[in-house]
């Protein structure tokens, strides 16, 4: 950990060559802050191409650098947010946006796979860096994807967790709650600019 934290050592030397490239067709990015100063991370996953993760890293290489992102939230962002609110924040919103989501996308066994270490990273190593979790434009599709994620996640995080489906009516107003408008992209009803010009 300490090695993909601070990119040295063999570990990190393996991530640095692909690091690049899993930006460019990960879409996680990071926006500004909630109303409790907590990070805020928006999760595109239905713009999410598997074939193109897995061809641009092994998975081995992914995962090191999600956890080299894990370490980056740990050890940078959160002292920043607690400098700025001048309390303890220790926990992040995350917006999962499912927008465009396919079927074939999530159902396919490389998927399952990768959905399945991502949530055991999640849980084993950051469990209590969630702090809340929006799912927003849940096709009607998600309900079978999520009986499979369900039973991979521990009680705690699911009281975390709140599922809207594709009428922006019901979820912009529940994102406005958690989230003042100049820190949303002007999709979720926000002032700070498209999603694409906040990256």
């Amino acid at each position: 950990v300490e090695d993909l934290f601070e990119m040295t050592g063999p570990k990190a030397q393996a991530v640095l060559p692909v690091l690049k490239r899993v930006q460019e067709v990960y879409p996680c990015y990071w926006y500004g802050v909630d109303r409790e100063y907590r990070p805020i991370e928006v999760k595109l996953m239905g713009r999410l191409s598997f074939g193109e993760v897995f061809g641009a890293a092994s998975q081995d290489q992914l995962f090191g650098f999600l956890a080299h992102q894990m370490e980056q939230l740990i050890r940078v962002k959160f002292p920043a947010c607690c400098i700025a609110a001048r309390q303890l924040v220790d926990s992040t919103l995350t917006i999962v946006d499912l927008q465009g989501l396919s079927w074939w996308e999530m159902t396919n066994s490389n998927a399952k796979g990768f959905v399945s270490r991502l949530v055991n990273l999640q849980e084993k190593n950051y469990p209590e860096t969630t702090g809340k979790v929006i799912i927003i434009n849940a096709p009607s599709i998600f309900s079978a994807i999520w009986s499979f994620i369900k039973p991979l996640l521990a009680e705690r995080t699911l009281a975390k967790i709140s599922i809207f489906g594709c009428d922006a009516k019901q979820w912009k107003p529940a994102l406005a709650k958690l989230v003042d408008a100049d820190n949303l992209p002007t999709e979720y009803g926000g002032t700070a600019g498209t999603i694409d010009q906040c990256r």
